[in-house]
């Protein structure tokens, strides 16, 4: 076997972990270590299936059970923030990489939006029994890559914002769970009867005219 075709073997079998992968909806998303160090605030969050597990049967008796039924469809969720000081700190090609994956067969762009200085692009894998979601969020002072490995939609997706790692982004993909509507007035006050004006004071006399 001449050296090239070996070279070609191994390279395919390292990268059998990453399309495996990719094709469980989980992509492979570096730890980004470097960038941690440059960074002024940075979230590094990894959750697995057991620690999803976990996670949606505390939220279950709280006071999000929607939260909770969509945590419960996820098999994993990957987090990586950075905010900095100053910009052009992160590299292109490392988040390029993270996009790259999003290529492969079954994935779909459902979102991309270009500002001057912002990049937003959410990629999901809509009609694949696994499943997948990668938002990546490019600013001049901020970097977001999030990975979903799960089935998720894009009503799921609105209603995971502010939780498990998950930012809001009410002008990309809307707002979550809509506001309470106002509570109706309580019978006894709707049939109550208008309280009576109090009758006005009586007028006082016009003073007599000064004698000229």
């Amino acid at each position: 076997m001449s050296t090239a075709l070996r070279r070609s073997g191994w390279m395919l079998v390292g990268l059998l972990p990453v399309l495996a992968a990719a094709q469980a909806g989980k992509l492979a998303i570096p730890d980004f270590g470097d960038l941690a160090k440059k960074a002024t605030e940075a979230v590094d969050i990894t959750l697995d299936s057991d620690m999803l597990k976990s996670a949606s049967s505390m939220m279950g008796g709280g006071a999000s059970p929607d939260v909770s039924g969509v945590v419960s469809g996820l098999k994993a969720i990957t987090v990586r923030s950075f905010k900095f000081d100053k910009p052009n700190m992160y590299s292109q090609q490392e988040v390029a990489g993270v996009l790259a994956q999003a290529g492969a067969p079954g994935w779909k762009k459902v979102i991309s939006v270009h500002k001057k200085d912002e990049l937003v692009e959410i990629h999901m894998r809509e009609n694949s029994t696994d499943g997948g979601l990668l938002i990546v969020t490019e600013q001049p002072l901020a970097l977001t890559i999030i990975n979903i490995a799960g089935k998720i939609n894009m009503d799921q997706l609105r209603q995971l914002q502010g939780h498990m790692g998950v930012p809001s982004m009410p002008g990309v993909i809307g707002s979550g769970a809509p506001p309470a509507p106002p509570a109706p007035p309580s019978p006894g006050a709707a049939l109550a009867p208008p309280a009576p004006a109090a009758p006005a004071p009586p007028a006082a006399p016009a003073a007599p005219a000064a004698p000229l």
